[in-house]
């Protein structure tokens, strides 16, 4: 970092514009963010990075406290008034304020530190981060500049079309969304087999029905009546998806099943009531203590950000709780299934579901996590592990010990079934070719203030370009599989521009890309890893940033080649060229598959038969 500063400070964000910079005489600059960072680059416009006032530590104990602030919803007084139907309001934003909330806190460090080493510069900020130093500084220059809503990850949804055999990815905002599936939900009506209760019926809520198509399918085998809740994610998206619904025999629960005659009506008023109860008790003392970060008290600012973020979605959130009871009301479910608990649709139906003694909550464990003590605060508000579920079935034995050990999940609460989702997955040597190389990428963990890094995330940009510009040098065909998330970085129109053969894919299922590579590279830990193993394909992970979240256990055993970009070369080459080289490291991660999956091919029966054991245990059947 440069020494010497100017006495005139802009504080520089994403909510900044370019005409800032031209209201001031040449002042330094601090950029606060890596969208403001990439737009100040591209102008060729010198300027520092906020990420220069923090060292690891600091950091660390940021990202722990964001986690610690997180459960206010769960003070004693908070969680009793602003509890709507047995529903925590407040808590079914945590999701996403994760990663608002803990951008606001690293802000605040990096003001109060710039400030204690620059204590005389003339600061001029905007918004926020006129908010944040006015904590620290009496004399503080405001930009004016509109106020806008705060945005959040979960308002835009990511798709994608295939044209010519090229896929095209865009967004839509989700209000947009919401209306073309308020559409298609008419249509679904119309499609369902039977809206009929049975006993005993088991609820589908929020799953991939791609990616469990042989869970839903092996209901109807086993005489079970299965129902799909879908809120966030359709039921049917394509002609496969149909087919899967149509041989299960899956109802399609929609708005149009729940909506009573005076639906809007008891919408509108309980918003009403609840908004003046939500505004009462953010005005509470208790708040103000709480929300503080190494003694600096911040809820003056955090309470305009709650407002700004929870307050234009009650009346969704509300409608989504009357809709859900409706649901209990109606088709009366004995069993429900979902794979976290950290969504707005699974709280709400597990919260609900607890109003009835009869009803017993199954949550699968999704994928492969990091099982280590310094990942536990991450994992949990990811809802990796059950809160309100009954039972947790976990994989196998591996992550039975972890549910024990690191979640701290009574053992009782713990079944072993192995995973639906890969009952049909098998390695198979006659569809197995070995086409390209592929690569499929993690997005930046923004739970963390390592994510939110600006220096890490070029270094990230960085690496993926480097990964590319290796593969390509070896004349090996490459394709890249891009998570959503990670479009933050522009990272596709990079990749397209500089690297024009390789082909970029948004969406849609991994595995025949799988079936049909070389060698496969992860940017991190995934699922992707566990589905490479199975499918016999040597897998190597680069982790491209440090969140300091300890070895999972997919690296202790060695299943995979962990590497950085500078063996990466090598390792391909080697994989390339040494045949046993290649077969031991497959070996390896047929061993951590075998270790943590268990009932391989059956793990659909075996739930099946453990929900029919429990219902024939329950009402007396023999």
């Amino acid at each position: 970092m440069e020494k010497k500063l100017k006495n005139e400070i802009l504080f520089f964000d994403e909510s900044n514009m370019l005409r800032d910079i031209k209201k001031l005489n040449d002042p330094s600059i601090i950029t606060f963010d890596h969208k403001s960072h990439t737009l100040l680059k591209n102008k060729q416009i010198k300027h520092q990075i906020s990420d220069e006032f923090l060292d690891v530590e600091t950091s660390k104990k940021i990202t722990t406290r964001n986690y610690e602030l997180l459960k206010w919803c769960e003070l004693n007084t908070i969680k009793e008034k602003l509890t709507f139907h047995g529903v925590n309001i407040p808590k079914l934003f945590t999701d996403e304020l994760i990663s608002n909330l803990l951008i606001f806190l690293k802000k605040v460090i990096e003001v109060k530190n710039f400030l204690k080493r620059f204590p005389d510069s003339e600061i001029h900020a905007s918004n926020e981060l006129y908010d944040i130093s006015k904590i620290f500084k009496i004399s503080v220059i405001k930009i004016e500049q509109k106020v806008e809503n705060e945005k959040l990850y979960f308002d835009e949804i990511r798709t994608s079309f295939t044209i010519c055999n090229k896929q095209i990815g865009f967004k839509i905002s989700n209000k947009k969304y919401q209306k073309i599936k308020r559409f298609f939900d008419i249509f679904f009506n119309i499609l369902n087999f039977d809206l009929t209760t049975k006993n005993n019926s088991t609820l589908i809520l929020e799953l991939n029905t791609e990616q469990f198509d042989n869970l839903l399918i092996k209901s109807k085998e086993n005489n079970i009546s299965i129902s799909y809740y879908g809120r966030r994610r359709p039921a049917i998206w394509n002609k496969n998806t149909f087919n899967i619904i149509r041989k299960s025999k899956c109802k399609i629960i929609t708005t149009k099943n729940l909506s009573e005659n005076n639906h809007k009506f008891q919408i509108d008023k309980n918003t009403k009531d609840y908004l003046k109860i939500f505004d009462e008790v953010l005005n509470q003392k208790i708040l103000n203590d709480f929300f503080n970060i190494f003694d600096i008290c911040i809820w003056p600012i955090v309470r305009k950000k709650f407002k700004n973020i929870i307050e234009p979605h009650l009346e969704f959130v509300i409608e989504e709780i009357l809709l859900g009871e409706n649901l209990f009301k109606k088709f009366k479910p004995k069993t429900i299934i979902m794979i976290s608990e950290a969504g707005k649709s699974e709280q709400i139906i597990s919260s609900l579901a607890k109003n009835y003694d009869d009803v017993e909550i199954l949550h699968l464990q999704e994928g492969p996590h990091c099982d280590t003590v310094e990942a536990f605060e991450n994992t949990y508000a990811q809802g990796v592990y059950p809160i309100l579920a009954d039972k947790y079935i976990v994989w196998g034995d591996t992550y039975e010990q972890d549910a024990i050990e690191i979640g701290k999940v009574q053992k009782s609460k713990i079944e072993v079934l192995g995973s639906p989702r890969f009952d049909n997955l098998q390695f198979n040597l006659n569809k197995n070719e070995e086409k390209y190389v592929l690569l499929a990428t993690m997005p930046p963990q923004t739970e963390s203030v390592f994510g939110l890094n600006t220096k890490n995330l070029e270094n990230y940009k960085k690496s993926i370009i480097e990964i590319c510009d290796i593969v390509t040098k070896m004349n090996k065909k490459m394709k890249i599989k891009l998570h959503p998330a990670i479009e933050i970085l522009n990272l596709s129109n990079i990749i397209k521009e500089k690297f024009p053969k390789i082909e970029v894919i948004y969406q849609g299922d991994i595995n025949p890309l799988i079936r049909n590579c070389s060698e496969l590279i992860v940017t991190g830990l995934s699922t992707v890893i566990f589905q490479g193993q199975i499918l016999k394909k040597p897998v190597i992970s680069v982790p491209l940033i440090e969140y300091y979240w300890g070895e999972p256990s997919v690296y202790k055993t060695k299943s995979c080649i962990i590497s950085n970009i500078d063996k990466l070369e090598h390792i391909l080459h080697q994989l390339t060229i040494d045949s046993q080289y290649r077969s031991d490291i497959i070996k390896n991660g047929d061993k951590f598959v075998e270790s943590c999956l268990k009932h391989r091919g059956t793990a659909s029966q075996k739930i099946w038969e453990y929900i029919k054991n429990k219902n024939n245990d329950k009402y007396g059947i023999i």
